[in-house]
């Protein structure tokens, strides 16, 4: 994961994105990033990540799984239609 070190206020501060967009403009920085994560200790940082993101994982498997169910079902049903239409 890309990870980005900025001041605020004279403290250390990381961000860590999962891809984006960076834009700066003189002094200010954009960033524009489906998932961030900022912190001051870079370890507890990266650990914060590897949580957030297995429980992403995790949430996208049980979605996939959701969805490989719907569409076996949905092709059980069109095939029952199917042989009682003949």
């Amino acid at each position: 994961f890309p990870t980005r070190r900025y001041y605020d206020q004279g403290e250390e501060i990381f961000l860590a994105v999962d891809g984006g967009i960076l834009i700066k403009c003189g002094s200010e920085v954009l960033v524009s990033t489906r998932n961030a994560f900022r912190g001051s200790q870079l370890d507890e940082l990266r650990q914060e990540v590897e949580q957030q993101f297995y429980a992403i994982d995790e949430q996208e498997r049980q979605a996939r799984t959701a969805i490989a169910r719907m569409e076996a079902s949905l092709a059980r049903q069109f095939t029952a239609l199917t042989v009682e239409g003949r």
